[in-house]
Order: C-alpha cells, then sequence, then structure tokens
C-alpha cells in the first residue's frame, strides 16, 4: 500500500510537495472542490423551488408564512450562488494555470495555493455556509425589511434556475476536470 504523502514528497512537483505540507482547511483538489460547489448550488436550487412551490395546505400548518421569507431567501440565495460561481470559475481557472505552469518555483506554488484556498474560503464558507445565525445578524444590522410582504425583486424561479444551471455546469466540469491524483488529505 503507498502512502500519499510520502509519494507527493518524493515523487510530486513542487506545487504538490508544498500543499502536502501545508495547513489548509480545503485539501481537495480543484476537481472535488468544483463537484462540491455544484452540489451546494444545485441543493440551493432544491431550496428555493421547495419553498416557492409549496401547496397551500401545508404553509397552513407552518409556524411562518414561508411566502413572506421567501423574499430573504430569494435574495440571499441569489447572493451565494453569485459567489458560488464566481469561486468555482476561478478555481477551475487556477486549477488550469497551475497544470500549465508546471514546473513552477517554490514562491508561484506557494501564491497557486493562496489564490486556491481563498477563493476555497469564499466559496464555501462565506456564500454557502454562512448559517442561520450570520443571516440573522445581516437582518439585524439592516434592521426590519419594509418591504418583507413584497414580491422578490428576481422571481424565484429565475434564481432557482440559474443555481441548478450553475450546479450542473459544475458538476459536469468537475466530470471532465483532469484528476492529477493531488493528495486530498484524507
Amino acid at each position: 500500500m503507498e502512502d500519499p504523502v510520502t509519494s507527493a514528497l518524493v515523487d510530486g512537483s513542487t506545487y504538490d510537495q508544498i500543499r502536502v505540507q501545508r495547513i489548509s482547511t480545503f485539501k481537495w483538489p480543484v476537481r472535488q472542490k468544483l463537484f462540491r460547489l455544484g452540489g451546494l448550488s444545485s441543493a440551493t436550487s432544491a431550496l428555493i423551488l421547495s419553498l416557492a412551490l409549496l401547496p397551500s395546505g401545508v404553509v397552513e400548518f407552518l409556524p411562518t408564512d414561508p411566502y413572506a421569507a421567501l423574499t430573504r431567501v430569494v435574495l440571499t440565495a441569489a447572493i451565494a450562488v453569485a459567489v458560488m460561481a464566481v469561486s468555482g470559475i476561478l478555481l477551475a481557472v487556477a486549477g488550469t494555470a497551475r497544470r500549465r505552469l508546471e514546473p513552477m518555483d517554490e514562491a508561484r506554488a506557494e501564491a497557486m495555493l493562496a489564490f486556491e484556498e481563498m477563493w476555497s474560503l469564499i466559496g464555501f464558507v462565506v456564500a454557502a455556509h454562512a448559517g442561520v445565525d450570520v443571516l440573522d445578524g445581516v437582518y439585524r444590522l439592516i434592521g426590519p425589511m419594509a418591504y418583507m410582504s413584497v414580491p422578490a425583486p428576481v422571481p424565484p424561479s429565475a434564481v432557482a434556475v440559474t443555481a441548478l444551471a450553475v450546479g450542473m455546469t459544475f458538476l459536469v466540469v468537475s466530470a471532465v476536470f483532469p484528476d492529477d491524483g493531488q493528495w486530498t488529505g484524507s
């Protein structure tokens, strides 16, 4: 049985050697990051559609009015999908650039890893996993929303379709993205 860490340190590129030694939140290769961003974006689409398409019989039993909350959800989801889309595109560009720039020196490998880590954090933490507490803090900060009962400025179906398109695109790109056998930290 071959040890992936030893293999990366002995036989890997400068990028792989630094990546193995570095403490990183997301040690997945770019391909896996794109796959996970695709899954999160697709799940966002499902969430919006499930809120928008609730039957009136179900709405009666809910403790809050989902249609009033839909405005916040749609706006938050639109921002999250936009951030995930930008992050995924830049991660794909970074992965492609890294392959084209091989062999690279240590300074360039550090810069590539820093860029990849930054956009991973933005895409996964800021957009996708901010959580209810963060959103509640934002809502408290901006105060009561006078237009809460007004329909969302962007139709929920448009945000859901966009989220699904972004998700499916990243899932397809992750399937065809070259697997360079990077150590994933697992």
